[in-house]
């Protein structure tokens, strides 16, 4: 028999996590990925049954801003701090 002994905290080295999230955009149903790791991030949207890095049409035309479409930069911003039902806007009520 041996004794094992944990000497130091662990230190993380790498780390990759995927989620899917079930969203209502506006109405209608939008299933997307995060894809994350220890280097950088990217989302995925399920189009067709299929998972594809090109955002729907109905999700560009909600607008860009600084070269970035302002649906995925409102995500990064807010989905992993947020619970099930709660919303957030991807415009202020007087942009719209």
């Amino acid at each position: 028999m041996a004794k094992i002994k944990l000497k130091y905290p662990p230190d993380e080295v790498y780390f990759k996590k995927v989620t899917d999230f079930d969203l209502d955009v506006g109405g209608k149903p939008l299933t997307v990925r995060f894809e994350e790791d220890s280097n950088e991030g990217y989302l995925h949207y399920m189009v067709d049954n299929d998972w594809t890095h090109e955002a729907p049409d109905w999700i560009i035309d909600l607008g860009e801003e600084d070269g970035e479409l302002i649906f995925e930069r409102t995500l990064w911003d807010n989905l992993s701090c947020m619970g099930m039902n709660d919303e957030v806007y991807t415009h202020d009520d007087d942009e719209l």
